[in-house]
Formats: structure tokens, sequence, C-alpha cells
């Protein structure tokens, strides 16, 4: 309707991005029945291939961790799964290996972790320090190794553990308050570009109509 006004009014041909507007608008309308349809045979897809590929969920796990924002804070929180799971065990005098497998299946849920978990595992039982064994798995932050080696080389291992998670959960909630307030500020910034644009396709035709 606004555009047979514009033309009628004698304005010529529509601005590029008014036009593109008018376009994108004119596709969804021709065409809602099959962008609806394959929005929900895409999700149909990617459920059953998670659910029935081993390779996919591994997929997905590991792209979880390099996501932006969302990123670091699962790995973070992951480490402080981990290590409360860890610590707690270890200061209750359970064995090693055995508190590896306990946090293995309860910290994460993450194949990642859980794999890495078990590689610290064997070559615990063969003979390699805890500190060395969570290098050898490349995931797990140097600062993180340094504490558990300190803690392995003077006999406080359990303190050492106690003080990482403390620090790790801390860092948890430093990260999901910065991960909210950089959600807010990008919602805002979009729907500012978004209706920005608007306003910028549908100006010449509102100023014509308006002229009338």
């Amino acid at each position: 309707m606004f555009v047979d006004q514009f033309h009628q009014s004698g304005g010529g041909e529509l601005p590029d991005l008014t036009q593109m507007v008018f376009n994108l608008h004119d596709f969804m309308v021709r065409n809602w029945v099959q962008i609806f349809g394959n929005l929900i045979a895409i999700k149909i897809v990617f459920g059953q291939a998670k659910k029935r590929s081993v390779k996919f969920q591994e997929y997905l796990q590991r792209l979880s961790l390099v996501l932006p924002l969302f990123g670091k804070l699962l790995i973070t929180w992951v480490l402080a799964r981990f290590t409360r799971i860890l610590a707690t065990l270890v200061a209750t005098g359970t064995y090693l290996l055995e508190a590896l497998d306990f946090a293995a299946i309860a910290s994460s849920g993450n194949s990642v972790f859980h794999e890495a978990t078990m590689k610290i595992k064997e070559d615990m039982a063969d003979g390699i320090t805890l500190a060395e064994s969570l290098r050898n798995t490349g995931i797990f932050p140097n600062e993180y190794i340094q504490m558990i080696q300190i803690g392995e080389e003077s006999r406080s291992l359990a303190k050492r553990l106690i003080q990482l998670a403390d620090d790790y959960e801390a860092k948890v909630d430093v990260l999901v308050e910065s991960v909210n307030s950089n959600m807010i500020a990008i919602t805002m910034i979009f729907f500012g570009v978004v209706m920005g644009g608007l306003i910028l396709a549908m100006s010449p035709i509102i100023s014509k109509i308006g002229g009338i």
C-alpha cells in the first residue's frame, strides 16, 4: 500500500535499503510455510544427529568450549565443579585415582573433560604425578597446574584443591555477571540497529506520502 502511494506521488524508484526491506517482506509472506517447515526439519535432524551420533555429540561439546562469551564460562564452571569434587574427596581420605573417577562422572557431562580425566588417571597409574598428568591433557590452565604441583610437592594437595575450587567458583560468578551484561548490551545494539534500519528504510516513503 505504501509503495503504491509512493509511486503514485511521483516518488520514482525506491532507495536500495527501502527496496530490500520490502523484498524481504514479500519473500517472507510468500514462503512462510516453507521457511517454518524447514526450521522444524532442521530442528528434528539436529536432534536426531545429536542423539544417535557420538562423534557429533563430541564435536558439539568441543565447539561449546570455544564459543564467544560462553566458552570461557563453561570451561571455568567445569573446572570449578571438577576441583570441588576432587578436593572434597581427597580431603576425606579418598584415594586419588578413585576420586578422579567420581570427578569425571559428576563434574561436567562434557566428553572433552571426561576423556581428559580418564587420561589423567591412566598417567597416574603409570607413576606420573597429578600435575604432569594435567599438563599432558593440554586443557588445564598453567596456573591451575602450578597450584597442583605446589600441593603435591608440599604434601598439601587437599588444601590447594580447596583453594582452587574457591577461586574458580568465584570466577564463575564474575563470568556469569559479565555474560549477562554483554548479552543485554548485544541485545540492545541489535534491536537498535534493526529499528534504526527500518526507520531509515521507511523514511523516504513516509516523508513523500506525508507531503501529498
